[in-house]
C-alpha cells in the first residue's frame, strides 16, 4: 500500500525552494523579460498557462531613469505586492527570494507599474498548478481488505499415562 505525504503550504513551498523545479516535470525553471519606457499601469510581465500560478525565485530591475517599480498580482495594494521600490537612475536591484513568492491564485497575472523613466526587468520562477489557497488536496484512498480468515484448528491431543510399579521387595533375614 502507498503511504502518502501532505505538505502544508510552506513546507511545499520550501520543498520546491530547496530542491527546485524537476526537468521534464511540470515546474520547469523560466524567466520571463519586460522592458518599459515612461509610465507604465498594470503592464503584463508573465502570463501562467491556463490553470497554473507563477511562482518567483528571483527578480532583477534595471532603471535607466529614476523611477517606483511595483510588482504584484491582480490587484496593486500591500496583500498582492511581490516588490515595490524607488530605483535611482542607472540602478540595478536583484532580490532573491529564499522561499519563492507564488501569485495569490491560479490564473491570475504578474503585473509592473512604474512612474517614469525606462529599464527592464527579468523574473525568474517557474509555473504550479498546485492550488494554495488553503485547501489541502482531497486524498482518499480506497481501501477494503477483504480478510477471510478461516481457521479451524483441529487439535486433539490424546495424553496416555499407564504406570506400571511392580515393586518386588522380598526381605530376607537371616540370624
Amino acid at each position: 500500500m502507498a503511504n502518502y505525504t501532505v505538505f502544508s503550504d510552506r513546507e511545499l513551498l520550501e520543498r520546491i525552494a530547496y530542491m527546485g523545479p524537476q526537468d521534464g516535470r511540470d515546474g520547469m525553471a523560466m524567466s520571463r523579460s519586460y522592458d518599459w519606457t515612461g509610465a507604465v499601469t498594470g503592464g503584463k510581465v508573465w502570463e501562467p498557462n491556463t490553470g497554473n500560478r507563477f511562482i518567483v525565485s528571483v527578480i532583477t530591475i534595471n532603471a535607466d531613469a529614476a523611477c517606483v517599480v511595483t510588482l504584484y498580482d491582480t490587484t496593486n495594494d500591500t496583500a498582492n505586492r511581490i516588490f515595490k521600490g524607488s530605483l535611482d537612475a542607472e540602478d540595478t536591484v536583484i532580490i532573491p527570494y529564499p522561499i519563492p513568492r507564488s501569485g495569490a491564485t491560479i490564473d491570475q497575472d504578474l503585473l509592473i507599474t512604474t512612474s517614469a523613466g525606462s529599464g527592464y526587468l527579468t523574473v525568474y520562477g517557474w509555473e504550479s498548478g498546485i492550488g494554495l489557497s488553503g485547501t489541502m488536496p482531497s486524498v482518499s484512498p480506497s481501501i477494503s481488505p477483504s480478510l477471510s480468515p478461516s481457521i479451524s484448528p483441529s487439535v486433539s491431543p490424546s495424553v496416555s499415562l499407564s504406570p506400571s510399579i511392580s515393586p518386588s521387595v522380598s526381605p530376607s533375614v537371616s540370624l
